[in-house]
């Protein structure tokens, strides 16, 4: 039933007389008003018009200059997630320091004026890596995560223990800007319908918080999904999109909250990416007709996500006149119009009485007091490895651009759609005073000539300084407590192999990508000159020495063989040659956990062991990679080149430099000829490139990340193959939407 449908049946007699309460100046609260359908700000009714910001995928000095264009939008409030592995990297090891500082985020969201709903999981989803749940609870194989197995409890309780007693003084009721606080997120969806998990979540929210704080929940419209999500003391949300009807949708809130404020919580103004597929993108039209439709029907609107609002009698002519008579508070101002187009003959007359405020005719009335959110007002990027990825029939990891179409582009900038969105809210209620601050400044700064500094297994030993570990089969990432990047897996080949060979995985044992190499050791070579290097396409060697004499000697020629990719939910065999004692490495990399659904406990690396015409390979060594570590002290461009390869083909780091002329403004690096792989400026992770996979052509480089008058040290990570003559080309605009083959070696 439609949310008019719950107003229609109520007695029509007038109101009291008597002088409305006023909100006490000492008397903070926000709570719901089952009587009146609707929420409540310091006793009165209240709406807001609210956007997501993910501060995580924010850089720290663009937080202000992206909250005050949300503010300068119209918007009220913001709704904030938490990621729990973004702060507890370590069991017991939390980092809340630089952009990390939650507690700072919060605190410019109050300095700003907006207010906040807050979304602290401990599960979020939001595409990010394993849904913001730490990777190392997974360092218990037989862990049931967001369920009551007591060693997730135990997690969970010591997190929150140090989380919530930061939330608790920022509470709207404590003196702060936070409204209320969500639990979980759409738990619903998960198999587990564990309703002691969430009664325990409750409890603790609950002990951490006060009792004061509104918590809900967000679950989808399906009854099953509402069964297993909500709980008594949670109050009930929902999301659907604007292909949904309305009236069931709402009707499914009203199932299990017959009273009380009706609240879509996810509606999305765009999407997201996946690699492999092409950008994805909503008209603005449909938005703002949308948005502009839902306002005109009587909808309180919150841009986190939209919700939608039917009437069970039709619209009265729609005279959209502004009151000039007292009303609750600035915010509620947003339903005025919309009131003015809906209430009733009787409703109309006592409001021009002054009998009633304009926003108890909206919530009697039309028995609407409810919010909406769209997802998202501004995306930002998945820097680093933090981008999650999704399960659907297949693995479908996430772009690190996580523009998402939305109001405001991954580099902050006022789109169209925003402008659109802000015309339809200024006609509902007035705008914030002044200009909306203009896009950031852009530069392109050309291109930059980039050199072979190692092949990455030559670099062993400053990637993995503490060595690797020896075991007799694969052991998966979560087993040698590596949460992200890359692991080296090493062998021998324990037979000669004089024919093509296939050597293959289980069934959904790569996770997620391993690139594989074969290292072949011809000994008697002569050379004259130390560290000779020769190359040819797919092979690269190097020499080394075994004995000396006078000028000459007797060699070593290791030829390195890339010989492809072994990929999760695709190609899982490469055919291999060589002789008994030849190295075989894999080098695994994790492109994200999965962030939605029951799979969400997504192991990485190589969880089956590899085998070689069916006979399975024994004897590994196992480096597990700190990249970001060695990068970030320095290296490579404090160390001199590992080896003289000259080979194009499988994992390498690639260096140079350049200098900005005497600005640092935001730029997008692309990468021609380039395969795919990893970027860090000046030590920083700016995230995955894949340009042969597309739709993501380009990575967003914030000017924060950039120096003045000094070099820019550029690191590149590639995987698979990079051009012949290696440059980057940096952009003044992104480049999102190109979709490749899925090829696997560059070509120039």
């Amino acid at each position: 039933m439609g949310g008019g449908g719950w107003a229609s049946g109520r007695s029509a007699a007038p109101p009291s007389t008597a002088p409305l309460p006023q909100a006490s100046p000492l008397a903070r609260s926000f709570e719901l008003d089952y009587e009146e359908d609707c929420f409540r700000k310091d006793g009165v009714p209240f709406r807001y018009i609210s956007g997501s910001i993910h501060y995580a995928r924010v850089p720290r000095p663009a937080w202000r200059d992206r909250l005050l264009k949300m503010y300068m939008s119209g918007l009220s409030a913001v709704q904030v997630y938490v990621p729990w592995n973004y702060h507890e990297p370590q069991p017991g090891v939390y980092d809340f320091a630089g952009d990390r500082d939650v507690e700072a985020f919060l605190d410019l969201t109050a300095e700003l004026g907006l207010l906040v709903i807050l979304r602290p999981g401990p599960y979020i989803c939001a595409e990010w890596e394993m849904g913001g749940l730490p990777s190392w609870l997974l360092w218990k194989p037989d862990i049931v995560l967001r369920s009551s197995d007591p060693a997730y409890l135990a997690a969970v309780d010591s997190w929150l223990h140090v989380l919530l007693p930061k939330i608790k003084p920022r509470l709207y009721q404590h003196g702060g800007n936070i409204i209320s606080v969500q639990v979980e997120n759409e738990y619903g969806s998960y198999y587990a319908c564990d309703h002691g998990y969430l009664r325990h979540l409750l409890g603790s929210f609950r002990a951490l918080l006060g009792s004061e704080v509104l918590l809900f929940t967000t679950d989808s419209t399906r009854a099953e999904e509402l069964r297993c999500g909500t709980l008594q003391g949670l109050y009930a949300t929902i999301d659907f999109g604007p292909g949904s009807n309305v009236t069931e949708a709402f009707g499914a809130q009203r199932w299990v909250e017959p009273k009380g404020p009706l609240v879509n919580s996810e509606y999305y103004t765009g999407w997201l990416d996946y690699w492999g597929e092409a950008h994805a993108s909503t008209s603005l039209v449909h938005v703002a007709r949308g948005l502009e439709d839902m306002l005109q029907l009587g909808a309180s609107v919150n841009m986190q996500v939209v919700s939608w609002w039917g009437t069970a009698w039709g619209a009265l002519p729609c005279h959209l006149q502004h009151w000039n008579g007292h009303c609750c508070s600035p915010s509620c101002q947003a339903g005025r119009a919309a009131a003015a187009c809906f209430i009733s003959r009787q409703g109309w007359h006592w409001a021009q009485q002054g009998m009633v405020s304009p926003c108890w005719v909206c919530g009697v009335l039309t028995g609407l007091s409810g919010v909406s959110r769209r997802y998202m007002f501004h995306g930002g990027t998945n820097f680093a490895y933090w981008s999650g990825a999704d399960f659907k029939d297949q693995y479908k990891p996430v772009t690190t651009s996580y523009d998402y179409d939305a109001p405001l582009s991954e580099a902050g900038d006022p789109t169209e759609k925003l402008f659109a969105i802000r015309m339809v809210i200024s006609k509902f209620q007035p705008l914030p005073a002044g200009p909306m601050p203009p896009a950031t400044p852009k530069y392109a700064y050309g291109r930059v000539a980039l050199q072979k500094h190692a092949d990455l297994l030559d670099a062993l030993d400053v990637l993995c300084p503490s060595g690797p570990i020896q075991s007799r089969f694969p052991l998966t990432f979560e087993a040698i407590k590596q949460a992200h990047g890359f692991v080296v897996y090493r062998t021998q080949l324990p037979r000669d192999v004089l024919e093509p060979t296939m050597l293959g995985a289980p069934p959904h044992s790569i996770c997620d990508r391993g690139y594989v190499m074969l290292q072949k050791g011809q000994r008697g070579a002569l050379a004259w000159l130390w560290g000779a290097g020769y190359s040819t396409g797919r092979l690269s060697a190097r020499f080394g020495a075994v004995g000396c004499g006078h000028g000459a000697a007797v060699l070593t020629l290791w030829l390195q063989e890339y010989r492809g990719t072994l990929e999760r939910d695709g190609q899982t065999t490469v055919y291999v040659m060589g002789r008994a004692g030849d190295t075989l490495d894999v080098l695994l990399e994790n492109m994200g956990r999965i962030s939605f659904g029951a799979n969400i406990s997504d192991f990485k690396g190589l969880l089956g062991n590899l085998s070689l015409d069916s006979s399975p390979l024994s004897n590994w060594l196992i480096y597990p990679l700190d990249i970001d570590a060695a990068v970030q002290q320095g290296w490579p461009h404090a160390a001199l080149p590992k080896s003289s390869r000259r080979g194009r083909a499988g994992p390498a780091f690639y260096t140079g430099t350049f200098e900005t002329p005497g600005l640092t403004w935001d730029t997008f690096v692309k990468f021609p000829g380039w395969s795919k792989g990893q970027l860090w400026i000046n030590g920083f992770n700016l995230g995955r490139y894949w340009p042969r996979r597309g739709p993501q052509q380009t990575l967003f480089v914030p000017g924060s990340v950039l120096h003045v008058g000094r070099p820019n040290n550029i690191t590149v990570l590639e995987l698979e193959g990079a051009p012949s003559t290696p440059l980057l080309l940096f952009l003044d605009q992104p480049l999102f939407n190109r979709t490749l083959g899925h090829s696997t070696v560059a070509t120039e």
